[in-house]
């Protein structure tokens, strides 16, 4: 009697360092959260609760895959799915895949991770777990655009909607509409990517939902100012950066503030453009952001190009397009080299700008060919 109430007192113990793992991870704190899951998993083990143990297996995964510590990830529900395959739980199986996915994405290994979650949905799918088929689909749809197959993306991305508007899932549709909206500004279809972006912002904002409203004022920013809007550009990109600034989002506000410079120069004020390409700069190379760095030079160097200061858009140019060929971004290298070809053009310089407009058409063609960034 005293062993099997001594028995009940250890798992109720270990239950409740579960739940406390659940909530230390839901507040952020990573550390004690794996510190309650390992000691509930030693007293599951203890206690010859297997699957119980390996629950806990999945959720120190979890946490391993939010520190970045992606190989005990991967070791965790590699340990799990073996177990769980052995025990015929096909579902459990079918989630650690997802899981697996996702810790592949989060290290650069797209075609494991687009295996991982391709065979998960299918999974899922075959057995009406439709929530489960949407999250993968979602998941599908960022490597899918990542590796420029819009057309796959927007499949992907519209699979999981239609389910998300199904069942009233009113914040999983606005946050697939962000996704959608992307795809269809980055292929051209600026009316339908602008239709997406005000649906989630209003979501956003009648629930107020401020960080995501800021972001969706972004992406319209970005919409307007394609579409030649520029006074509504302008109030977009400050209205979020106004946001940002307030919560110390420093990388953010230089997302707004780079902005802000194509619709200055948009506009022909060229000095408020220079000056805010100059600051987006300064933030980024703070926070050591290379590409956006760069980026940021190739606006100065379009400024100085638009207001006739051809010496030191040049200068420009060529600062940015060496940075591009240390990163290895072709199709970067590639806008630069028009951008110095055009120089060359306007300034009398026709043998070097023939030699500039070839490479950078060398430069696109091995993009296309590498599908790199």
């Amino acid at each position: 009697m005293e062993r099997t109430l001594d028995r009940v007192v250890r798992r109720r113990a270990a239950d409740e360092s579960f739940q406390r793992a659940i909530e230390a991870f839901t507040s952020g704190d990573h550390p004690r959260a794996e510190h309650e899951w390992l000691a509930a998993q030693a007293e599951f083990v203890a206690l010859d609760l297997k699957e119980r143990a390996v629950d806990c297996t999945v959720k120190l995964g979890v946490v391993y895959r939010a520190t970045g510590r992606f190989d005990e990830a991967e070791s965790a529900y590699h340990r799990a799915r073996e177990f769980y395959s052995a025990q015929g739980m096909d579902r459990l199986v079918a989630n650690c895949t997802a899981n697996l996915g996702n810790v592949y994405q989060s290290s650069g290994r797209y075609d494991e991770a687009e295996k991982a979650f391709s065979e998960a949905r299918s999974y899922f799918q075959t057995h009406d777990l439709h929530h489960e088929a949407a999250t993968c689909a979602v998941n599908l749809g960022d490597l899918y655009w990542d590796a420029q197959r819009a057309d796959e993306a927007e499949l992907a991305y519209r699979s999981a909607l239609e389910y998300y508007q199904a069942l009233n899932l009113h914040r999983q549709v606005a946050d697939c509409q962000m996704n959608l909206g992307l795809v269809y500004w980055g292929t051209e279809q600026l009316e339908a990517a602008e239709s997406s972006y005000v649906a989630a912002r209003e979501f956003y904002i009648a629930q107020g939902l401020q960080r995501e409203v800021a972001s969706a004022a972004i992406s319209l920013g970005g919409i307007y100012a394609s579409s030649g809007r520029y006074t509504l550009a302008e109030s977009a990109y400050g209205s979020a950066k106004n946001y940002y600034e307030a919560h110390g989002l420093r990388n953010r506000v230089a997302d707004c503030t780079i902005g802000l410079g194509l619709v200055y120069r948009e506009l022909e004020r060229f000095d408020e453009a220079t000056a805010s390409y100059a600051t987006a700069r300064e933030i980024y190379r703070g926070l050591d952001l290379d590409r956006q760095v760069a980026d940021c030079t190739v606006g100065l160097a379009a400024t100085n190009q638009d207001s006739g200061r051809f010496d030191d858009s040049e200068a420009d140019y060529k600062t940015a397009l060496e940075a591009y060929q240390e990163l290895g971004l072709r199709r970067a290298v590639g806008d630069c080299m028009v951008g110095l070809a055009d120089i060359y053009q306007v300034t009398g310089r026709t043998d070097e700008a023939e030699v500039a407009y070839a490479e950078a058409r060398r430069q696109y063609e091995d993009h296309l060919s590498r599908r790199v960034p």
